[in-house]
């Protein structure tokens, strides 16, 4: 996974008229796993074919416990009801949608159908912070995420600041070493409402660069292919 530089010619951070802090999800929500993913795994671990299984939690990926923290900084704070805005855009999950409609602060949520990508790299642009969300994967009650979300990439290169709400070690080194945001516990409802919070009051302080630093270059897929190329020429010339 890496960012492609080319997505980004030309685009540049908009200024936010109405004044609202964005807090921006794009992309594929998951509340539950299909059924056929499901029917999928049972007839694997029936037939002894799945030695080592996952236990995936799909709830992690859902915006239940993000709009629940929004609930209790709206609740404590109730005049950033007209500063916060909530954006998801993507594809939705029933449950999703009824997380959605439940939601009590609706004037601080807004919910786009799939985007264009170009149109949702611009969403991310304008953003004053990214959400991160991921399933939660362990084996024998440990973390294990098998991938980083490929997205990551492309909010690192907006230079926006990230909240990922999830489990995952290689997220969090990525993170550390790019600067690029904040991970908290998926299911940690303070963790995500201080997070947001936290944000919030010092947006304006340090205002990121859109251009992308040099810790960042190396995940452009041009230069991962060079890297890649790389070890290929080592490994032949051994």
């Amino acid at each position: 996974n890496g960012y492609d530089e080319e997505e980004f010619r030309g685009l540049r951070r908009s200024s936010n008229g109405a004044g609202k802090f964005r807090v921006v999800d794009t992309g594929l929500l998951s509340t539950k796993q299909d059924s056929a993913s499901a029917i999928r795994i049972r007839i694997k671990r029936a037939f002894g074919l799945d030695y080592e299984p996952l236990d995936v939690g799909f709830d992690t990926r859902s915006p239940a416990y993000v709009l629940t923290a929004v609930e209790s900084l709206l609740d404590a704070r109730p005049e950033l009801t007209s500063r916060l805005q909530l954006v998801f855009a993507g594809s939705f999950s029933d449950l999703d949608r009824q997380a959605f409609s439940e939601f009590r602060y609706p004037e601080a949520l807004e919910i786009l159908e799939s985007v264009p990508s170009e149109a949702a790299q611009q969403l991310c642009m304008d953003a004053d912070l990214l959400l991160l969300l991921q399933v939660d994967m362990r084996r024998d009650g440990q973390e294990e995420c098998l991938c980083i979300p490929g997205k990551l990439y492309n909010y690192l290169r907006t230079g926006r600041p990230i909240l990922a709400a999830l489990d995952s070690r290689d997220v969090a080194e990525v993170l550390r070493t790019t600067g690029g945001g904040t991970v908290v516990g998926p299911r940690d409802v303070d963790a995500i409402r201080n997070a947001i919070e936290t944000t919030m009051d010092r947006k304006g302080e340090r205002e990121q660069s859109v251009e992308p630093s040099r810790e960042l270059l190396k995940y452009e897929r041009r230069a991962l292919t060079r890297e890649l190329a790389s070890i290929v020429r080592a490994v032949r010339t051994e």
